[in-house]
C-alpha cells in the first residue's frame, strides 16, 4: 500500500462513514403509496389514481417465425386493448431501461432452470462452470476486443451486458 501523499487530507469519521452510506434508492422516488394486490396494482399519492409496473423480458427469436408472429399479435392487443381511449382519464406510460454490466444474474439464472435430476450431474456441473466462466469472461470491466475495423477506435471495446427494461402505466381513476 502506497504512504498517503503529504498534501492529502486525512479522512475524518464522517468521511468514513460516508463510504458506507446508501443512496437513495429508485423506488423511494415514485409516486406511489401501496400494493393492491387484489388489483395487481399501486395506489399513487393522490389516494385515487393507481400505477402498474412490468418488467419487459427478452425472447428467444432465433428461428422461431410463427412464434415471433404471435408474440408480435399479442403484444400489439396489449398496448391497443390495454389503454382505454377516454378523455377523462389519460393514462401516463414510462419506460425505464437499467444497464446490468455483469452477466451473474444470467448465469445464476441458467444453474436454477436445471431440472432437479441433472442438477448433480457431472456434466451439468462442468457446463455451469464453464457457462459462469464464459459469462464472467464476456462481460469483463475491459470488455473483450475493441471493434476498430467498423466502428472506429473511439468505440467502447465490445462486452457482455444485459439490459432490464421495466414499464410503469399510471392513470387518474379510482378502482
Amino acid at each position: 500500500m502506497a504512504a498517503p501523499r503529504p498534501s492529502a487530507k486525512p479522512l475524518t469519521e464522517r468521511d468514513i462513514r460516508g463510504l458506507y452510506e446508501h443512496p437513495e434508492s429508485f423506488t423511494d422516488l415514485l409516486p406511489w403509496t401501496e400494493y393492491l394486490p387484489e388489483h395487481r396494482c399501486f395506489l399513487l399519492e393522490d389516494g385515487v389514481s393507481v400505477g402498474a409496473l412490468w418488467e419487459l423480458a427478452p425472447v428467444c427469436a432465433e428461428a422461431r417465425t410463427e412464434a415471433l408472429a404471435e408474440l408480435q399479435g399479442a403484444i400489439q392487443s396489449l398496448l391497443i386493448n390495454a389503454l382505454p381511449e377516454e378523455q377523462g382519464a389519460p393514462w401516463v406510460l414510462q419506460l425505464y431501461v437499467q444497464d446490468e454490466p455483469s452477466l451473474a444474474s444470467h448465469a445464476r439464472a441458467v444453474a436454477d432452470y436445471v431440472c432437479d435430476r441433472a442438477r448433480e450431474s457431472a456434466f451439468t456441473q462442468a457446463f455451469l462452470t464453464d457457462f459462469e466462466r464464459h459469462t464472467a469472461a464476456v462481460s469483463r470491466p475491459g470488455g473483450l476486443f475493441r471493434d476498430s475495423a467498423v466502428t472506429g477506435s473511439s468505440e467502447p471495446p465490445r462486452r457482455g451486458e444485459w439490459f432490464s427494461i421495466s414499464r410503469s402505466m399510471q392513470s387518474p381513476w379510482a378502482m
